[in-house]
């Protein structure tokens, strides 16, 4: 999975998440520490960390 920002019609801060094979992505949600989640069509539910340097 590989995300972006876009702002003033330019893509910029590209980054790759390490996700491969999460298929149709249908919500994200956080919890209260802050945790990213990542939820699919098929019901699969996966904690989004960064990748260690």
């Amino acid at each position: 999975m590989t995300s972006f920002v876009y702002r003033d019609g330019a893509v910029s801060g590209q980054s790759d998440w390490g996700i491969a094979g999460a298929g149709n992505v249908q919500s994200f949600g956080q919890d209260a520490q802050g945790e990213l989640y990542l939820l699919n069509s098929i019901g699969a539910v996966y904690r989004i960390v960064r990748k260690a340097m």
